[in-house]
């Protein structure tokens, strides 16, 4: 049996940081807020807590608070048709969050260089005389665009799934919104031997020839948001029904179904193929399932039954 791993502290080195500075580790993805203004302090919302680091980061981002440089239109590569934009802008990539109301840009942006390395993030609306104000780091979808660029450089990808790891095994149940994702995770609330790693957002990631899931703090209705992580053993494809039933899935049509539930990077082609190629392997690697299930407590027996 292998436990689940607890990211951080014992894992990477640790370092000083600078005044003001936070730092989140995603997927052990590190990522460096530090503020633009030193003696500004840095708004961090409660699901992000649980992922604190002190560890040497892959990615640095100035936070700005208040007022942007004009950032031209460049090509749009992507319009979630809500409130989000990404433009290539010279090089750069930028996230523009815009009011849904009026369509202006005048909520935040998100400026990255190639590389990926080193941005910036610019709350245009929010004064730097009130904190309290402030919007929360990385908030929708700042911080989810952010993490699946990043993963789409051949490092991971981020599945809509609730993740557990049932004594030491990592199981992911992917589903489109509604399949039951927070139900799943509600019901093995309290199950000995179980962490709930994420009820909506998993990353999934090989490291030394196997893959791990790790919990993010994306959650949904059950609200499960952990840091730690797992080797993963099981995949189901979810959706309600009137009986437990699991049938065996080929790859090739496991592949299929976890691409519809995930976050590729449709608008960078390089990134597209890495996000084909790992669910390739995934779905060769990890036996999967599609699962009809019965929202009742029955349902764990079942599941375990299967790995």
């Amino acid at each position: 049996m292998t436990a689940i791993k607890e990211l951080g502290d014992a894992d990477l080195p640790t370092r000083e940081l600078v005044p003001g500075e936070v730092g989140l580790e995603l997927g052990e993805i590190v990522i460096s807020l530090i503020p633009a203004i030193s003696d500004v302090s840095l708004n961090l919302s409660a699901q992000y807590r649980h992922f604190i680091s002190r560890a040497e980061p892959e990615v640095t981002l100035r936070v700005h608070y208040g007022s942007a440089p004009y950032l031209e239109p460049g090509d749009l590569l992507y319009d979630s048709g809500g409130v989000w934009t990404l433009n290539r802008v010279r090089g750069k990539l930028v996230v523009r969050l815009r009011n849904p109301r009026d369509g202006l840009y005048q909520l935040a942006a998100l400026e990255l260089e190639s590389a990926l390395r080193f941005g910036d993030i610019y709350y245009i609306r929010e004064a730097r005389s009130r904190p309290d104000r402030r919007p929360s780091l990385l908030e929708y979808p700042l911080g989810e665009v952010l993490i699946i660029n990043l993963l789409a450089q051949r490092r991971g990808v981020l599945l809509h799934a609730c993740g557990v790891s049932d004594r030491g095994r990592g199981i992911l149940f992917a589903g489109t919104a509604g399949a039951g994702k927070s139900t799943l995770a509600t019901l093995w609330e309290g199950r000995e031997g179980v962490t709930r790693l994420s009820d909506d957002r998993v990353i999934v990631r090989k490291r030394e020839g196997r893959f791990w899931v790790y919990g993010t703090p994306w959650h949904g209705d059950a609200r499960v948001a952990s840091p730690d992580a797992v080797p993963l053993e099981r995949i189901f494809i979810i959706q309600h029904a009137d009986e437990n039933r699991a049938t065996p899935l080929s790859p090739l049509d496991a592949a299929s179904l976890l691409l519809v539930r995930s976050f590729p990077t449709i608008w960078d082609a390089q990134g597209m193929a890495f996000t084909l190629e790992l669910l390739g392997e995934l779905s060769q690697a990890v036996p999967c399932y599609e699962l009809g299930f019965v929202p009742d407590k029955r349902i764990l027996d079942f599941v375990r039954c299967l790995t």
